[in-house]
């Protein structure tokens, strides 16, 4: 690669470590004028878009750096991911199932699996899916928050009080942790309280 694309390159990369991601791009946009066949800077464009929560540009240069570099299974799980916030199902599934075949011990995958079960109303199995991710040690507060939500919609209210109270103990500035905690804790009462007077325990 020419010092000048690498020279573009790593001011890009400062900026993107320093959060300012629209300069990242900018930079990374100008190396992409100079090369084309570069999967580097396609990868750091589809990062850069993804911090942004702009899932259309990330897919499409994610997209552009798997043409170029096909086996990479984070790549691919964050495909998955992208394509299940987007409510396109199908697609999120041919890139998760390519991920976990090339490696199945790759702890965000099963959190994008759970994530993916979770909207597809398989409450159960994306329960399984989470507790892969966190015997492979995935972030805390990420996976017990959607495991708090998995075990809400499947009906678990004590299960998932127990989940948002980890989330909370991670990080007590966590809001929406805090307030489906206070929610799942009243539904798991009244449920104690229904079973109690229908001696259902």
């Amino acid at each position: 690669m020419e010092k000048e694309i690498q020279d573009i390159l790593q001011i890009g990369v400062k900026f993107y470590k320093q959060q300012d991601y629209d300069s990242a791009i900018v930079n990374f946009l100008a190396a992409l004028k100079l090369e084309k066949e570069e999967p580097g800077i396609y990868l750091n464009l589809g990062n850069s878009y993804d911090k942004k929560a702009d899932i259309a540009n990330a897919i499409k240069y994610y997209k552009k750096y798997i043409e170029l570099n096909s086996e990479n299974h984070k790549v691919l799980a964050k495909l998955g991911d992208l394509y299940t916030q987007k409510k396109d199902y199908k697609t999120a599934l041919t890139y998760l199932n390519k991920s976990i075949k090339i490696n199945s011990n790759y702890p965000a995958i099963h959190y994008y699996f759970g994530c993916y079960r979770i909207k597809t109303g398989d409450y159960a199995l994306a329960i399984e899916s989470l507790k892969k991710a966190k015997a492979l040690n995935f972030n805390r507060e990420k996976l017990f928050f959607k495991m708090g939500i998995a075990h809400k919609l499947n009906g678990n209210f004590g299960t998932a009080a127990n989940c948002f109270e980890i989330v909370l103990k991670e990080n007590p500035l966590n809001t929406k942790a805090k307030a489906y905690f206070d929610k799942v804790k009243g539904a798991s009462f009244k449920m104690k309280e229904f079973n109690k007077a229908n001696k259902i325990i």
